[in-house]
């Protein structure tokens, strides 16, 4: 309770200096290398910072008001899926000893090497095909 309080009060500060929608601002550069629109980029950083949990429920309702595509759904889930709980974790297994690039860095390298395989693979004549088949069920 006490560590999620803190991280929620922590974004109404840096909500109110505005240096949450600068951080939103820079994230839609790497987000839109990675083949995502600058409407995930909300929704990436809530999931990085409150979990998978907060930003998978954000993004349900952003796409049930149809704000957002299949692609960006498929690409920003995705990406939090490999990508979730990446601070929470990196903290604990640096307090068992590990060092730090094994944990955050190679993580993050290895999440955004998938993320641009799918970007590749969703920018072929199959985009269609397969964003139904993923989506529809």
């Amino acid at each position: 309770f006490l560590i999620i309080f803190f991280i929620i009060s922590t974004i109404n500060v840096l909500k109110a200096f505005g240096v949450w929608s600068f951080i939103i601002h820079i994230m839609k550069i790497p987000l839109s290398y990675l083949g995502m629109s600058e409407k995930v980029a909300n929704i990436i950083l809530i999931g990085l910072t409150l979990g998978i949990s907060f930003g998978g429920g954000f993004l349900i309702e952003e796409s049930k008001k149809n704000n957002i595509s299949k692609k960006d759904i498929l690409l920003s889930l995705s990406f939090l899926s490999l990508c979730h709980s990446i601070i929470e974790d990196t903290i604990l297994i640096l307090l068992l000893g590990s060092h730090i690039s094994g944990i955050l860095f190679f993580r993050f390298i290895y999440t955004v090497i998938i993320i641009l395989f799918m970007k590749i693979l969703l920018e072929t004549k199959m985009q269609k095909f397969i964003l139904s088949k993923l989506t529809d069920g």
